[in-house]
């Protein structure tokens, strides 16, 4: 009897040493798979937060190129005139009572032209065309003006007088011609393409070709409100109206040098060429 209590002794303790094994192998398994656990939450959460930058963060988008248009240039042939100094007789041609233009009388240098005007002074006092007045004046053109003209001359200086510049400009070319190419010996004279009529017809149409005829000859030029010296000068025939710039002084019109000594002017031109 007593060896068989001894036996349920040693059985109950295996039993025990057993369960205690089994416990602390349990308790082992359960500490290895917390630490893993931990171990992978913490890897997820490094890569989650790299992730987080490169994925679910917003990328910036880089600023579009956008494509910068140059400054609108001026449409140059089609300027309306904005001047007010006797502005009916500076955009209109002399035409005869049918319309048509009338005939041009041909000079052949420059010289001959100036030669045949009236001095200056004689018009000043005839119809108080004088710098002193320049708001009660005659607007149509006088007697002496009714007049086409065409002379062959050299081109020695251009300007623009760009409006959108200033006020007091409006929208001409001044073209400074001379009676030969030599600056020492040539006698000066200005001339003008006009800004445009603000109504249709065929004064407008005219002036429009010539100012777009002018340009074409200059390619590449850019003129301003401040001369441009053409260097050397160019051989061209003018053909216009007379007109009398009775505003301004002799002299007061051209750069150092290439001032004409009267205010007498073809204005507007209505055909220029090349020779």
């Amino acid at each position: 009897m007593s060896d068989f209590s001894s036996i349920q002794n040693r059985l109950s303790l295996a039993r025990q040493i057993v369960q205690r094994i089994a416990t602390v192998l349990v308790l082992s398994t359960l500490a290895l798979s917390s630490t893993s656990y931990g171990r992978s939450r913490h890897s997820t959460i490094r890569k989650g937060a790299v992730a987080g930058v490169h994925v679910h963060k917003k990328r910036q988008s880089k600023p579009k190129k956008v494509a910068v248009k140059p400054a609108t240039t001026l449409n140059l042939e089609d300027l309306v005139f904005t001047g007010h100094y006797r502005k009916n007789s500076k955009i209109s041609i002399v035409r005869s009572a049918s319309g048509d233009i009338v005939a041009a009388q041909h000079f052949a240098n420059l010289r001959d032209l100036l030669n045949d005007l009236p001095p200056d002074a004689t018009i000043r006092s005839k119809y108080h065309l004088t710098t002193s007045n320049v708001s009660n004046v005659i607007q149509e053109r006088v007697d002496e003006e009714k007049k086409n003209v065409e002379v062959d001359c050299w081109i020695h200086a251009i300007k623009f007088e760009d409006h959108s510049k200033g006020a007091g400009n409006d929208n001409d070319f001044h073209i400074i011609v001379g009676s030969s190419s030599n600056p020492a010996t040539a006698k000066y004279m200005n001339v003008e393409v006009s800004g445009l009529p603000s109504t249709d017809g065929k004064d407008k149409d005219a002036i429009r070709g010539t100012r777009t005829k002018l340009l074409s000859m200059f390619p590449g030029k850019h003129f301003t409100d401040h001369f441009t010296l053409i260097t050397p000068a160019r051989h061209v025939t003018v053909r216009g109206s007379l007109f009398f710039d009775g505003g301004h002084a002799a002299g007061a019109v051209g750069p150092n040098g290439k001032n004409p000594t009267t205010v007498w002017e073809i204005h507007p031109i209505v055909s220029i060429e090349g020779l």
